[in-house]
């Protein structure tokens, strides 16, 4: 069962759930694990994380505040995958 989350840290809402995980250390939030795997920086037997920039590279983020990997869909993209076209 999915609801509404909300870090005490931050304020931020978020979905709870499979698909997104929040940063306790940078309070960005993340679509899907390997969004969030993708924003920690490993080395030397430490954790530590970078926050994505929207700079139109490798992130973006949703109306929804939440941080994702590659280039967002087209509108025709999505009507398509709901059966819209």
């Amino acid at each position: 069962m999915s609801g509404l989350v909300i870090h005490p840290k931050c304020g931020k809402r978020f979905a709870s759930g499979d698909r997104t995980g929040h940063c306790a250390a940078c309070c960005e939030t993340f679509y899907g694990l390997a969004a969030f795997d993708q924003h920690l920086i490993r080395a030397d037997h430490r954790v530590s994380c970078s926050v994505p920039t929207a700079d139109g590279g490798e992130w973006h983020l949703d109306s929804a505040g939440r941080w994702h990997i590659g280039e967002p869909m087209s509108a025709a993209a999505v009507a398509r995958l709901r059966g819209a076209a």
